[in-house]
């Protein structure tokens, strides 16, 4: 595929590649973005982090809610 890591400007090169013939709606495209803006934007010692925080930091993304971080 030519990348190394997944960011918002090579999304759509992973979308060719794993997703061939599937479709997201478009708030899954935005939490999917947000997602990989978190991950470039903040450095977390997940390991350090209780269950509570690590909840607490995942569903301050767009996107991401109670459901998804359970």
């Amino acid at each position: 595929t030519g990348w190394q890591q997944l960011t918002p400007e090579n999304f759509y090169l992973f979308e060719q590649h794993a997703f061939s013939g599937r479709q997201f709606s478009a708030s899954k495209y935005e939490t999917i973005h947000a997602v990989l803006n978190f991950w470039q934007q903040h450095t977390i010692h997940w390991q350090a982090l209780d269950a509570a925080a690590v909840a607490e930091k995942l569903s301050g993304i767009k996107g991401i809610g109670k459901w998804t971080v359970d």
